[in-house]
């Protein structure tokens, strides 16, 4: 069993600032569902109006997908359409990406990511126009997730070499990785917060040959509701990015952090 003693979320520590930072996505996702009628032009109309620097819009309809088992019949899968589901919008530069959506906002950076303080800036901004609209009375998940690649020229790597805890193989069978895929899901003790870490490769699309990234993809996330409020949530996103950070520095080795410097 994991030690079950509260962890301490000590803001005042400091991490490496990263020159080079191997980030392909830093996301804020607020799951907060609309209590107004979620109304296709009168949401697109509002997001429009105050939104001019999102130009790239395009309208996103649900789907429910239901799967039908029964003895001696082969399975049925029935789709059905729960109508307009919101918006999304991007950055003139491609950027930015926000999502308005029936159940919350979703708010993220692409490459080439810069600061912590300009990802919750623009977050919130966003955010606030999304409660005018939709009104929730409580976010049911706030989630920060960052997704790292860390880029090689070989797939025949030796995994250690940047990641610690290394996955492992097989005992007593030394082979090197050509793939692998590792999730591990934590809790955080005297705290409402969940962490996902995944840990992976993946060839580089349009890369030299053999070229191959080893992703970390670090999810936090909260296990309770909390209030809309933007005071609210930036507090919870503080500790998140601590944990975040802690996650993510204390799963790349030092030869790792000396190529993002």
């Amino acid at each position: 069993m994991s030690d079950s003693r509260p962890v301490t979320i000590n803001l005042n520590e400091q991490f490496p600032h990263l020159n080079r930072a191997p980030i392909v996505e830093a996301i804020i996702d607020l799951r907060a569902p609309a209590e107004t009628d979620w109304n296709e032009s009168v949401v697109t109309d509002f997001i429009k109006a105050h939104l001019p620097d999102y130009p790239k819009r395009l309208s996103m309809t649900g789907f429910q997908q239901q799967f039908v088992l029964g003895p001696n019949t082969p399975a049925q899968t029935t789709q059905t359409d729960t109508g307009w589901a919101g918006l999304h919008c991007q950055s003139e530069d491609g950027l930015h990406v926000a999502r308005f959506e029936r159940q919350g906002f979703f708010f993220s950076r692409l490459r080439s990511y810069d600061r912590w303080g300009q990802l919750v800036a623009e977050a919130m901004r966003l955010w606030n126009f999304f409660t005018e609209v939709a009104r929730p009375s409580q976010v049911q998940r706030i989630g920060v997730r960052f997704v790292n690649r860390i880029e090689l020229h070989s797939a025949a790597v030796r995994i250690d070499d940047y990641l610690d805890p290394t996955p492992l193989g097989a005992r007593d069978l030394d082979i090197p990785f050509q793939q692998f895929f590792h999730q591990d899901t934590f809790d955080v003790p005297g705290h409402p917060y969940g962490v996902r870490l995944i840990r992976a490769t993946q060839p580089i699309v349009g890369g030299p040959d053999q070229s191959v990234g080893i992703i970390v993809d670090s999810d936090v996330f909260t296990t309770t509701p909390d209030d809309p409020d933007t005071e609210s949530i930036q507090r919870r996103l503080v500790e998140m990015r601590w944990l975040k950070n802690k996650m993510f520095f204390g799963t790349v080795t030092s030869k790792a952090l000396e190529a993002f410097q």
